[in-house]
């Protein structure tokens, strides 16, 4: 692979929002959890069924903190490899010529990518704290199902790009 000085990579304002975005959306996962934690019963949902809500598997509260400690950690990932361009895999030969625009395709998906999972992971905070109180949400799983399919798509859109870039 060309080694690319990352520095010499600008950002795109998509990348700086996207960053931004997950922040913010990370900062209220964690006011939510910090808000929620005191009222939640001592035995919490740790599993429900996809499209029903219903728990059919409870925890102590205190597995209820893995879940914003695991996204904090998962968006400290996904922030950090963006700028490792080494690590990237990409399906097409890595010149000189397309090494810039290929790095910051990747770096936008993997900024939108993170958006996405800290909003996933939002959404099963939300869904998991109204079952605990027996007050399921419908609809929540679409929303949910919506992320998962943007998520995709978003992943094959940038396999498209990439491809005819190259």
């Amino acid at each position: 692979m060309i080694k690319r000085e990352v520095s010499n990579v600008r950002a795109t304002r998509l990348e700086k929002g996207m960053t931004t975005i997950a922040a913010l959306l990370l900062i209220v996962l964690w006011v939510l959890f910090i808000i929620i934690y005191p009222k939640l019963p001592t035995e919490v949902p740790i599993h429900s069924a996809s499209f029903t809500s219903q728990a059919y598997t409870y925890g102590n509260k205190g597995l209820f903190f893995l879940l914003p400690v695991l996204t904090t950690g998962l968006s400290l990932m996904l922030f950090a490899v963006r700028f490792v361009p080494s690590l990237f895999n990409f399906p097409i030969k890595v010149t000189e010529e397309n090494s810039t625009i290929l790095i910051q395709l990747t770096r936008n998906m993997v900024a939108q990518t993170n958006v996405i999972i800290v909003m996933l992971f939002l959404c099963v905070l939300i869904d998991f704290s109204f079952v605990a109180f027996d007050q399921p949400i419908a609809g929540l799983d679409f929303l949910l199902i919506g992320l998962l399919v943007y998520l995709v798509a978003l992943i094959f859109y940038y396999f498209v790009i990439v491809l005819k870039k190259g």
